[in-house]
């Protein structure tokens, strides 16, 4: 069905024989389809037939999804198709995208932030484009099922997979420029932070005290700089943001300078002039 402006009939034209997903089905049968950069048309069904997207081969640019399956995952990765590696485990049932392609029936794919050797049979296609480590931002009027979720309306958050159309997002515990309070917890420190950062001795220090971050991984790590100039990455789950908004800055509190020469001008309190260097 070729309706429409003489743009939309071009771009049509483009698509034939190419694979699509289906984003609406009108009343009367006819078929809303999602190409491949981004373009959308309508399609009488006869023009179309499924696809078995178990049969379709994986190339470069594809999305899929690592088998949540450890035992088929286990028995896939033999020292032919990449091997196995215990690391493996955090990319399983994980969504990435496929950066590379071999001659012996694997991918290199980039999922949970790294990149791996997949047996291609370990893998399935995702049917639609989420990205791991793409920014995504619900819209702050969206409703919710979820108990939980409406507290992280219109917050940014880091797409960690995807499956069957179902987005798990993760919402790091601080974003750059927040001060936050570190886990006074030895024990609890010590456990969380294996795969996030490592513990490290020194941290001892600054159990308990404020931090401010300056950087987040695009798997929710959190990059803080902390007292005595040290600079840890703390699992997520160990920070907590401080509102300091309305709070009255005492001695030792954490601050950030703002870096704006004009705005240090305006609000400077110290006594000096206009004249003086800052």
């Amino acid at each position: 069905m070729f309706e429409g402006r003489e743009s939309d009939y071009l771009g049509q034209l483009m698509v034939l024989g190419r694979n699509g997903v289906i984003g609406k089905v009108k009343e009367n049968g006819d078929v809303l389809v999602e190409c491949s950069g981004d373009r959308k048309f309508w399609f009488n069904p006869e023009l179309l037939k499924v696809v078995d997207t178990s049969q379709t081969p994986i190339e470069v640019g594809d999305n899929v999804v690592v088998t949540d399956s450890i035992r088929k995952l286990k028995s896939l990765q033999d020292d032919k198709h990449g091997g196995w590696d215990a690391g493996m485990r955090k990319t399983m049932g994980s969504a990435g995208t496929v950066v590379g392609t071999l001659s012996n029936g694997c991918a290199r794919v980039f999922v949970s932030g790294r990149r791996w050797i997949f047996n291609v049979n370990a893998l399935r296609h995702v049917s639609r484009s989420w990205s791991p480590g793409s920014n995504i931002t619900p819209a702050d009027e969206s409703p919710s099922r979820a108990c939980d979720a409406d507290m992280y309306l219109g917050k940014t958050g880091v797409v960690k997979s995807e499956q069957r159309n179902i987005v798990e997002v993760t919402f790091p515990n601080g974003n750059t420029h927040d001060i936050v309070s570190i886990e006074s917890d030895k024990d609890r420190v010590k456990r969380l932070e294996k795969g996030h950062g490592g513990w490290a001795p020194h941290m001892v220090s600054v159990l308990g005290t404020r931090g401010y971050v300056f950087k987040v991984d695009s798997d929710g790590d959190v990059h803080v700089k902390c007292i005595n100039n040290f600079r840890f990455c703390f699992h997520p789950k160990l920070l907590k943001v401080v509102d300091t908004s309305k709070m009255a800055i005492k001695i030792g509190d954490f601050v950030w300078v703002i870096k704006s020469y004009s705005k240090v001008r305006k609000y400077d309190l110290s006594g000096r002039s206009d004249d003086e260097d800052i």
